[in-house]
This record gives C-alpha cells, sequence and structure tokens, in this order.
C-alpha cells in the first residue's frame, strides 16, 4: 500500500510540475498573490520560515525557495 501512495503522489508531483512549466493550468487563480513587491527581496526564505516573520504554510515545507515565484505573484 505504501508504493501505491508514494507512486500517486510522484505522478501528482509530477503533473503539476508539467502543468505549471506550461502553464496549462491557472495558477493565478486560488494562489495567493505576495502581498509585497519582491524588489530586495529577492530571499524569500530569509523572511518565512520556522520561527520567523511569516512561517511556511505545512504544505510547503522543504520546497526550494526558487519554487515561490514560480507559483505565487507579486502584488502590483
Amino acid at each position: 500500500m505504501a508504493k501505491r501512495g508514494r507512486r500517486f503522489f510522484l505522478v501528482a508531483a509530477l503533473i503539476f510540475v508539467l502543468a505549471a512549466l506550461v502553464g496549462g493550468v491557472g495558477m493565478a487563480d486560488g494562489i495567493p498573490a505576495i502581498p509585497h513587491t519582491l524588489e530586495g527581496r529577492s530571499a524569500c526564505l530569509a523572511c518565512h520560515g520556522p520561527g520567523k516573520v511569516k512561517p511556511v504554510p505545512a504544505s510547503h515545507e522543504g520546497r526550494a525557495e526558487s519554487i515561490c515565484t514560480g507559483c505565487h505573484h507579486a502584488a502590483q
């Protein structure tokens, strides 16, 4: 059963990444914008994370910083 769950997770993750790269899924819909500009704030994990200004949601734990702006867009 564990192999089946792991396989499902890997397939779902691959589909998500491919959809994000191709732009076939509306990523802006339902995903919160970054509530500040990114000028001078290119290091997201400098302020976001355990014990920092704003924690990273549990669903985002362990993700690389380069992933942040792949899904979230900066406020205008």
